[in-house]
């Protein structure tokens, strides 16, 4: 057995690391994150020209640099504008799934950790948002988990 697949026993030890699961994974700023990807496709619609520009010069990230290789002209209004319309859809989407998979993983947790819940329910994902939000046995229950993970009501 790898040491990452060791199961720990210990119920201390146990807190210890979702202690630490929970601090890494709510550590992250979905707000930040989907700041980010709205302001390139702003820079994209706003200056594409610019852009191309510094893809001429080359740009170089974590060491690796890109560059066009022969001249390349800036998009079109057209292609601009379904690029911000699949790119924002894909933003929707994501944001979407996102909030879903969290509701979902806090409703069932998994020992204080959704995390955990979030990494182990891969194919039970469609049924458990079928059961738990698009069909739920007890709607009560569903405005309970609802008011709960979203406004912190008891």
């Amino acid at each position: 057995m790898d040491d990452e697949d060791e199961q720990l026993d210990d119920p201390d030890e146990l807190a210890e690391a979702h202690k630490r699961v929970n601090a890494s994974f709510y550590g992250a700023d979905p707000a930040q994150y989907l700041y980010l990807r709205l302001t390139s496709i702003m820079a994209l619609l706003g200056r594409p020209g610019d852009i191309v520009a510094q893809f001429d010069e080359g740009v170089t990230a974590f060491g690796v640099t890109m560059k066009n290789v022969e001249p390349v002209d800036a998009p079109t209004d057209i292609e601009l504008r379904r690029h911000a319309g699949i790119e924002s859809t894909l933003i929707a989407h994501h944001a979407i799934e996102t909030l879903l998979r969290l509701f979902v993983a806090h409703v069932h947790g998994h020992g204080g950790c959704p995390a955990v819940q979030l990494a182990a329910n891969r194919f039970e994902f469609k049924a458990d948002v079928d059961s738990l939000i698009l069909h739920p046995t007890d709607p009560a229950q569903l405005r309970h988990a609802a008011g709960y993970l979203v406004f912190g009501l008891d």
